[in-house]
């Protein structure tokens, strides 16, 4: 690094009592931090994957707690519920239909299966030789193999309104099998064991069945599962690739192995520090989280990078002076001047990260909390880990620290900077345009995504969803639920009501597919009135008459309707992800059609994990402005309290805004939709743009005291320029290395992020500059 201009009276020209007794106790501090790691390496170990629809939720949401413990705890969990479709050409054949028999006594065979419903096991209501009955599909649950009775059988299900659309497609050509995990199977870890033998299973049987049948798995335990198993290749992925690419940068930008394992060795620490940390609050790594482990890597090397950068300065300039005052007082030094900057760092970071709290999405403030404190933790290791070895370890040899084009980036960063000073109206106006357009990107923004829309489309996952949205209308489940006070909810009154909005619904945009006990009457009619019978109203004698005869038959087909004290009467439907507003637009105008039409003492929900989680998502919009409000105040008083000056921390926070604003900008012109994983981008982005305006500032306060104001930004550019230039060129690249991930919300945060830092790096060395010439802070 060329030597610095003389001077820089602001900084002490001996460290203090403090960062002395730091570098003396560096044995001691490098122990301590080892001991630590020992103790957290057991927990870091033991840490957990998991996707669960929960983490989305917004747990004081009431409908949450409605669905919890009154439509969960008596119909079950939606999201227990794994399905099979097993498609023939045609379906109704012997062989397609022993194999479905197959299939179902497999998987209800399975430890672990509490329930297995599909053609093979359902009855449907029917006029057997003159008596009303409820009649199963498969006799003695044996598929037919005579052509009558495949055909008898095919009859009966086309004419089952029952079956349509949960067990058997409308073309006849695909059946369902919805398998249900057992009640205490109902956390992801419990039950992970279940859907591993139920998808073992399946595969064994299609290869049995080849030719035959064609098998398809769904369901949320499914998807859960497979984005679990994703999320671990990612870290198998993500924290090679960022090493590797740290690594090469890192030698690159200093041409010494010490200066590659040091901040590995420190970033490493920090990284297992951060997972037992995790492991001890319980929080398991899922599709948002998944990022904090590379992200403090990208973090910490990113502090280190400062460190070193003014280690080399420091030991240049004792050479260039022909002075030596040791490896000790080096370090001592480094911590001393380096010390409070990169805290800032850290704090601010950690503010960024911390907004996050205010959000109403659980999976949202998580990963904010635990980012917010892995930073702390990475500052704590950084600055005990690099200092006290670079105190321990030989001083380095010249040929060690010549850094690629150091004369040529200094020359360059100089010539940027001077021009930015001979230029400042058309600097401004540049910047001014760029707002500008970014700001007409950023109203293309739109908040409405598809639940489940982190996997790509060519993922097994959601092709498995587009066949059944074609087939069956939908596989993501949810419910509408009249809740009424016990005993009323078969009232015909209530009934009527039930029918009216199921009408209703039928009639709706992306309206999906439904049953519920207004069908089982309605196939209870056909099989004791004669077909060509007008319809007559719900009276409540017809109803009690209808239902009795159900129950009388000792089938079940009441009980996924009707709860055991009739104060709940649902409507199952399965709908298709369509995203977050058109499905809080089907909820909205039922819910409000309902109103019209219920009894004064009854009430109604439409609940259930896709409408739960599409509410929940609809805060994403208010999160975002809500984290990155509380970001910018939180971080601006921080910095104006220890810079002690307003307008250095407008300086430091404002100008960073236009970062903000460009990958807002470019998110809009991208077509890239509001998520939480798109959301939580920017209050990150602020608290790390922020950090670079923090060591020039810093900076460009020691040289004022020795130089006046354009010398002492030109000083503070030559001094920080390339640091600033090296960090952000690991944190853009080291995020491209989530491009790989499967996960769309981690490759937009690759985009998006690289895009805040490049812009705040151009932000930080061309226009600060001439706002610092203009304002002139103290």
């Amino acid at each position: 690094m060329n030597q610095q201009p003389s001077g820089g009276g602001g900084l002490r020209q001996r460290p203090s009592v403090v960062t002395r007794r730091l570098a003396r106790a560096r044995y001691l501090v490098f122990g301590a931090i080892m001991a630590v790691s020992a103790l957290l390496l057991r927990p870091a170990s033991q840490t957990e994957f998991n996707f669960s629809v929960d983490a989305v939720y917004v747990f004081d949401d009431p409908e949450l707690k409605f669905y919890r413990e009154r439509v969960q705890t008596t119909f079950g969990a939606g999201d227990n519920m794994i399905v099979v479709l097993v498609s023939g050409d045609p379906l109704f054949a012997p062989e397609p239909l022993a194999a479905l028999e197959r299939i179902h006594r497999a998987l209800a065979a399975l430890d672990g299966v509490g329930e297995v419903r599909s053609l093979v096991n359902t009855r449907v209501p029917a006029d057997d030789e003159g008596a009303f009955a409820m009649v199963p599909l498969f006799s003695d649950a044996r598929a037919p193999q005579a052509a009558p009775d495949v055909a008898r059988l095919r009859e009966r299900v086309a004419g089952a309104a029952t079956l349509r659309g949960r067990l058997i497609s409308a073309d006849l050509s695909t059946a369902v099998l919805i398998v249900s995990c057992r009640e205490k199977a109902s956390s992801q870890d419990t039950r992970a064991p279940i859907v591993d033998r139920i998808a073992s299973t399946v595969a064994r049987l299609q290869e049995q069945n080849a030719g035959v049948v064609q098998l398809r798995l769904s369901g949320i335990p499914i998807i859960a599962d497979s984005i679990t198993d994703l999320l671990k290749r990612d870290q198998l992925t993500f924290i090679p690739g960022v090493l590797l690419v740290l690594g090469v940068l890192l030698f690159v930008a200093f041409r010494s192995a010490r200066s590659v394992w040091l901040p590995f060795l420190s970033t490493g620490t920090a990284a297992l520090w951060m997972l037992g940390v995790m492991r001890l609050e319980g929080h398991a790594i899922n599709v948002t989280n998944n990022a904090i482990i590379p992200l403090l890597l990208i973090i910490g090397v990113g502090d280190a990078v400062y460190l070193l950068a003014r280690f080399e300065e420091e030991v240049d300039r004792q050479r260039n002076a022909r002075v030596t005052v040791g490896r000790l007082k080096t370090a001592a030094v480094l911590t001393d001047r380096l010390g409070i900057p990169i805290l800032l760092n850290a704090v601010t970071t950690a503010i960024g990260f911390g907004s996050l709290i205010t959000a109403k999405l659980v999976i949202v403030k998580e990963f904010g909390v635990d980012a917010a404190i892995g930073v702390m933790l990475a500052y704590v290791v950084t600055m005990g880990t690099i200092p006290s070895l670079l105190a321990m370890l030989p001083e380095p040899k010249p040929r060690h620290r010549d850094p690629l084009a150091r004369d040529l980036s200094d020359r360059l960063l100089t010539r940027l900077v001077g021009f930015a000073l001979r230029h400042r109206a058309l600097v401004v106006s540049l910047t001014l345009a760029g707002v500008a357009l970014s700001a007409i990107g950023a109203l293309r923004i739109h908040g409405h995504d598809r639940v489940l829309a982190e996997l790509p489309d060519r993922h097994p996952v959601n092709q498995t969803l587009a066949f059944a949205s074609a087939k069956l209308g939908g596989l993501v489940p949810f419910d509408m639920v009249i809740e009424a006070p016990p005993g009323r909810a078969d009232d015909a009154d209530v009934v009527t009501a039930l029918e009216a909005i199921q009408q209703f619904a039928a009639t709706r945009p992306d309206a999906p597919s439904m049953i519920s006990v207004i069908d089982v009457l309605h196939a209870v009619d056909r099989a004791v009135r004669e077909p060509a019978a007008p319809a007559l109203p719900w009276t409540a004698e017809r109803v009690a008459q209808y239902l009795l005869l159900v129950e009388m038959d000792g089938a079940s087909e009441l009980s996924p309707y009707l709860s055991p004290d009739r104060s709940l009467a649902r409507i199952a439907c399965f709908g298709d992800d369509v995203g977050t507003g058109r499905v809080l637009a089907l909820r909205d105008a039922v819910e409000r059609f309902a109103a019209t039409v219920l009894p004064a003492d009854a009430g109604f929900h439409v609940t259930g994990p896709l409408t739960i989680t599409s509410s929940a998502l609809s805060y994403v919009v208010r999160d975002m402005v809500s984290s990155l409000s509380w970001a910018f105040a939180v971080i601006l008083i921080v910095i104006v309290l220890l810079f002690r000056s307003f307008k250095l921390g407008l300086l430091a926070v404002l100008p960073n805004g236009i970062a903000i604003l460009v990958a807002l900008g470019v998110m809009g012109f991208s077509g890239i939709s509001l998520r939480p994983g798109t959301a939580m981008v920017f209050s990150m982005a602020l608290g790390i743009a922020v950090d670079s305006a923090i060591q020039w500032l810093s900076r460009y306060r020691e040289e004022r005291t020795a130089h006046e104001p354009e010398a002492a930004v030109v000083a503070a550019v030559r001094g920080t320029g390339r640091p600033i230039l090296y960090t952000t060129v690991m944190l853009s690249i080291g995020l491209c290395v989530f491009l790989l991930s499967d996960f769309v919300a981690l490759r937009n945060l690759a985009l998006l992020g690289s895009t805040t830092f490049v812009a705040g790096m151009l932000v930080d060395l061309v226009l600060l500059p001439v706002l610092v010439i203009w304002f002139k802070p103290r």
